[in-house]
């Protein structure tokens, strides 16, 4: 009896273990909104998600907003950028409301990438012509990588360092002529940049 009972345990340890179960259903990436949440885990998750993940964090602990609503598209820095989620239907939503005063504009830049391909990007809509735009929001320097952006073919600059698009001794900028709609502009040296104008300068 001894021996049977052990027989059968060895025979279980060293059997192949067969579990009929169902795969966890994932959200669909494309198709659905995120959370708070997900903004702040997906920034966590980025080479220099600091900063934005406090963005939200303060916001949540400063409105009603709780971690597990759906986005609205209501963080903002002081200079008027809105964090916004591209990829996902309320951020389509979003931006297709563009409108003055360069009619249909816009520029979304990214804080992670330099391919303007990734979920978070802040976005103004629309733009003016001479407008400086920083990514400063008062305590904190956000540094863009790359922007998507349209201007009716307007030129834009870049300025690496300057928080006031003004070229400073070591600072670095490009500009990119005539951009057109939707193009996705970068620094060749992936440094990223702090401010951006539309138009001369």
């Amino acid at each position: 009896m001894r021996f049977s009972t052990l027989a059968t345990l060895v025979a279980l340890a060293v059997s192949p273990i067969f579990v009929l179960a169902s795969p966890t259903p994932q959200r669909d990436g494309a198709t659905t909104d995120w959370t708070y949440r997900d903004i702040y885990n997906h920034a966590m998750e980025k080479t220099g998600g600091t900063a934005v993940a406090e963005l939200v964090e303060e916001h949540i602990s400063k409105t009603d907003r709780s971690w597990d609503d759906l986005y609205q598209h209501d963080i903002h820095l002081s200079g008027g950028a809105t964090l916004t989620l591209a990829n996902r239907p309320s951020g389509q939503a979003f931006l297709a409301k563009r409108g003055e005063p360069i009619r249909d504009s816009y520029v979304q830049a990214f804080p992670f990438v330099g391919d303007c391909n990734d979920e978070v990007s802040f976005t103004w809509n629309p733009v003016t012509v001479g407008g400086c735009y920083t990514y400063f929001d008062g305590t904190r320097n956000l540094r863009m990588f790359s922007a998507k952006v349209k201007t009716a073919g307007i030129d834009v600059t870049v300025w690496r360092e300057s928080q006031f698009c003004q070229l400073n001794p070591g600072d670095g900028a490009a500009t990119f002529g005539q951009p057109s709609d939707d193009a996705c502009i970068f620094p060749t040296d992936g440094r990223g940049f702090n401010s951006f104008l539309i138009g001369p300068h």
